[in-house]
This record gives C-alpha cells, structure tokens and sequence, in this order.
C-alpha cells in the first residue's frame, strides 16, 4: 500500500500535494479535537460520579433517585433532538435531502447529487436512513467548511464513507455517505416533523 501512496503522490502536483496535507490535517485536527473533547467529557463524569458516589457505604435516598431520574428524562430529550423526524421514512429522507441540498447551496458546492434511501438500516441501537452525496467544491477549505456544516447538523447525520480528489485546477471532487439516526412518529393530529424545521 505505500508503494502505492508513493506512486500516486509522484503523480500529483506539488499544488495537489499540499492540498491532500491541508485536508489532511484539518482531518487530523478534528479527530483530535473531537477526542480531547471525548477524553475531557469522560474524566469530567468521572470525577462527578467519585464526589457523588465516592462512599460506597452511603445510602441512597430518594432524593438521589429523582435526581437521576431527571438526568435520565434530559438525556433521552437530547437524544430525541438528535433523531430526524417524521410520519414515514420517505417524509424523513426527503427532509434530510431537502436540508444538504440547501447546506451545498449556502456552501456554493456545484455538480452535487444527493440520494437518501428511504428504507431504514440498523446503526448501533438505533435505526437510521443512509445518505450519499457527490460534489465539486472550488477548493480544498470550500469542501472543509460543507462537510463542517454536515457534521454539526442538529439533527445529527454521521459520515462513514469519504472520497475526495484534488484536481490540478484547485478545485475539490468528493463523494461522501453516511447514516442519520430517524424517529419515525405518528402524532395524534396526523401531522409531522422532518428534520430540524420545527
């Protein structure tokens, strides 16, 4: 494999070159942010959890049980914000193609294509929808700042799959996919929710 990563980097210009090692390490950069960020969460829980429940003789009341049960009510909130909603996995799909489609837009992105299927795939303990999005940026930091705006979308759209080519132009081909998690909800009035409109 490095004999040929060394074979394509021969082929590639030196304006290329460095274009690959800019993403690169905006890549690297946001791994590494976003496991500093992981690592402080945890050592932060930890250190909540050893003051709160440092005696292991201590009783529990029912104080502490509300308390947790509120944290537990707040936690499952979150997680709802996080899932695109709807009446049907085609209202979600649509919505979630509707709000990329608008993202690339906003971004200037041309050439893109966006698909969504509509039929639900298991993520984790969840169900979701996968998506998959083909583009031109006109530069390296252009792509940098749409796959940005993908992966701080509220609701969340998680991206597992990239492609990204830099031609001698300048400009950037990507293709990437993914999944977003989906809550497929019947409302009382027949009414819905897709995506983060409401």
């Amino acid at each position: 494999m490095l004999t040929h990563l060394n074979a394509l980097a021969k082929t590639l210009s030196i304006r290329a070159r460095y274009g690959v090692v800019l993403i690169l390490a905006l890549l690297g950069a946001d791994l590494t942010s976003r496991l500093n960020d992981a690592a402080l969460s945890t050592i932060t829980e930890r250190q909540i959890a050893q003051r709160q429940y440092g005696g292991a003789n201590q009783t529990i009341d029912l104080s502490t049980w509300r308390e947790r049960s509120g944290l537990t009510a707040q936690a499952l909130t979150l997680w709802q914000e996080e899932q695109w909603r709807g009446t049907t996995p085609g209202i979600i799909a649509a919505g979630i193609q509707s709000r990329l489609a608008q993202i690339g837009r906003e971004m200037g992105i041309t050439a893109i294509q966006i698909e969504v299927d509509p039929n639900p795939v298991k993520i984790v303990k969840t169900r979701g929808l996968r998506y998959r999005v083909i583009g031109r940026a006109s530069s390296a930091k252009q792509f940098a700042h749409f796959f940005g705006s993908i992966e701080e979308l509220s609701p969340r759209m998680f991206t597992d799959e990239l492609s990204l080519t830099l031609n001698e132009d300048g400009m950037a081909a990507f293709e990437l996919s993914g999944a977003a998690p989906i809550d497929v909800t019947v409302t009382p009035q027949g009414g819905s929710r897709a995506g983060s409109e409401e």
